[in-house]
This record gives C-alpha cells, sequence and structure tokens, in this order.
C-alpha cells in the first residue's frame, strides 16, 4: 500500500501534466501501473488473492481433467474462467 502523501504527490503531478506516467513514477519510486491505477481510480485497490489459492493439501483425481491435483483444480479453473469470459464476449 502506498502512502497517503505519494498518493497526493503523484495525483499533483497527474493533475499538472507536466510529466509523464513514466517520468512520475521514477520521481515517486513506484510502478507505472499505480500511477496509471491512481489515475484511473484514485487509490489503488488491495489486490486479493484469486479463490483458486488456497488448495486443500490432498491430492486426488480431477473430475473435469484427470489430473492428479490439489483440489480444485488450477488449470480447470482458469479454463472455466476463460470460457465465461468468450460466452459473455459472444453474447
Amino acid at each position: 500500500m502506498l502512502e497517503r502523501k505519494k498518493v497526493l504527490g503523484i495525483e499533483r503531478h497527474l493533475l499538472e501534466g507536466a510529466l509523464s506516467q513514466r517520468k512520475i513514477a521514477a520521481l515517486f519510486g513506484v510502478s507505472r501501473r499505480a500511477v496509471r491505477d491512481i489515475k484511473r481510480r484514485g487509490v489503488p485497490p488491495k489486490r486479493r488473492p484469486p479463490e483458486f489459492c488456497h488448495p486443500s493439501g490432498q491430492y486426488e483425481r480431477c473430475r473435469c481433467c484427470g489430473g492428479l491435483v490439489q483440489k480444485p483444480c488450477l488449470r480447470c479453473t482458469l479454463l472455466e474462467r476463460l470460457r465465461r469470459k468468450t460466452d459473455d464476449f459472444e453474447a
């Protein structure tokens, strides 16, 4: 999480428009993505880990792909999300 003082300084430079986002990031020692997020939304949100980051610890066969995995199966979870995204675009 960025300090409030840095965020306010970045916002000030963005409003002035004299420096590029890359130069602002270098000036404050943050990533260009942080500067972009501040420009788009204000303070960058805390990133929540995806739900598939918490494996069960036991290895089992996946019903979908048949692989020996810790549930939930990361491969099948990602493929399902990809299918849902492509379905949303087609609809």
